[in-house]
């Protein structure tokens, strides 16, 4: 069951993506790159998955993370993955 911080954390991070996503200029640098978004900050990218991941599980350990691949065609994009794993 998740806590009320943690859903908080959630609705923040998927806000922050969607708000990135409609940002044109964003959109074009990040585009078919995975993106982390924690706290709702966004913290980094990665053409990797499992490079990202490992990279802000060292930086950001015990966090809520959404790690998404960027694409506004959600037959392209992913579904925001590993979406708020604390590992």
């Amino acid at each position: 069951m998740l806590t009320e911080s943690i859903e908080q954390e959630m609705k923040r991070n998927s806000v922050e993506y969607q708000r990135l996503l409609n940002n044109d200029e964003w959109y074009s640098r990040f585009k078919g790159k995975y993106v982390c978004i924690i706290n709702g900050d966004f913290v980094g990218s990665n053409s990797n998955k499992k490079g990202l991941v490992v990279k802000v599980r060292n930086l950001y350990p015990g966090h809520p993370r959404m790690i998404a691949k960027v694409d506004r065609d959600p037959k392209k994009g992913t579904i925001p993955s590993g979406l708020y794993s604390k590992t």
